[in-house]
Parts: C-alpha cells; sequence; structure tokens
C-alpha cells in the first residue's frame, strides 16, 4: 500500500510596518480606528497575515506594527533585525509626516541597506498637501 503525502511549502516573512504617529498605518493594516485599539506597552505590535498562493504554497507574513512613541524609539533598531520587507505609511494631507520617511527609511534600513520598502499614502480622502513629484522624487533618491 502506498501512501501519498500531499507536500506543502510555508513560508514565514517578517515586514515592517512604520510611519509617523496619526499616519494611518494601523488602520491601513487592520481597518480598525486607533481609539478602539489596545496600546503597546513595548513600542510594537503584532499582527498575522495568512494567504495562500495556491494548494501547495502557504505564506505567513508577521508585520511588526512600530507605534511611534519617543519613548519607544531606542527598541526600533533591533525590531527590524531579520526584517524581509517594510510599509511605510505617510499622511498625503499632513506634509511633516511625509518629511519624516527620511527618519523611517533609514530606521528600517539599519540592517539591510537593500530592504524594499513600500510607500504607501494614506489619508487620500482629505485635501492632499503632499504631492506626487515630492513622492516621485524620494522614490528616486
Amino acid at each position: 500500500m502506498v501512501w501519498w503525502h500531499s507536500l506543502v511549502n510555508k513560508f514565514i516573512f517578517k515586514v515592517l510596518l512604520g510611519g509617523p504617529s496619526g499616519s494611518g498605518k494601523t488602520t491601513f493594516l487592520t481597518g480598525t480606528p486607533y481609539q478602539d485599539r489596545e496600546y503597546s506597552y513595548i513600542g510594537v505590535s503584532f499582527n498575522l497575515l495568512e494567504c495562500e498562493v495556491n494548494s501547495r504554497d502557504h505564506y505567513t507574513f508577521q508585520v511588526w506594527d512600530f507605534n511611534d512613541n519617543f519613548h519607544h524609539r531606542f527598541l526600533f533598531p533591533s525590531f527590524c533585525l531579520g526584517a524581509k520587507g517594510a510599509l511605510l505609511c505617510f499622511d498625503l494631507s499632513d506634509p511633516t509626516s511625509f518629511e519624516d520617511l527620511d527618519y523611517w527609511i533609514d530606521l528600517m534600513r539599519t540592517h539591510d541597506p537593500e530592504l524594499p520598502i513600500l510607500l504607501i499614502g494614506t489619508k487620500n480622502d482629505l485635501i492632499n498637501k503632499v504631492s506626487e513629484d515630492q513622492i516621485s522624487q524620494l522614490m528616486e533618491e
């Protein structure tokens, strides 16, 4: 008698989610407004996103959602270890939020200068004060 075992490939990737406080990063991830969530005492919250690509490949994304609080920033570089990618959110209606991205890009690439980063402009329903030219220029840099 032959028993066939279906092989399943399971992959786990650590993904960082950062951006200035109030930029909408957690709402982007969870769809839940900030005031409805619990406060993180260690400066980061964790979410697991499951994705089955086909019947054999199963991906789990460990999303490390950085809670931008000055008191936790000293921990952030160590949180970046082992990351395979990053999502950086900024508020399109707040130019200061966009200007803070330099800090976040440097932070996310502390241990891996080639870490892939996706920029996510949030709050598009408000008046945009960050231009597409500014975003394009940052991406080129």
